[in-house]
């Protein structure tokens, strides 16, 4: 069963306003759920969201930046998910 948060309840958490994470959703960034006439942030999307928030707001990185960067970071994850995956391989034959 999937878990929701209530995308006003979110931004009012983090004190930000829903434009941001409109932009992250337009992005491809992240994925926003509509039911009905509200709008909600997937449990899953949480660490994403607020990875990319940090950069946005500690850092001041624009949302270019914040794309380049997250487009970085999950080809950097998937690297090493195929060195992990290479690395249990080799183990076998050695």
């Amino acid at each position: 069963m999937e878990e929701f948060i209530l995308l006003s309840d979110f931004c009012t958490s983090h004190g930000i306003s829903h434009t941001f994470i409109y932009e992250l959703n337009d992005n491809g960034l992240i994925k926003i759920i509509q039911r009905r006439e509200h709008h909600y942030l997937p449990v899953e999307e949480l660490p994403k969201a607020e990875k990319m928030l940090r950069l946005h707001t500690d850092l001041q990185i624009n949302m270019e930046g914040v794309a380049v960067i997250a487009q970085l970071l999950d080809r950097m994850d998937e690297m090493q998910a195929k060195m992990d995956r290479l690395q249990n391989r080799l183990n076998l034959y050695e």
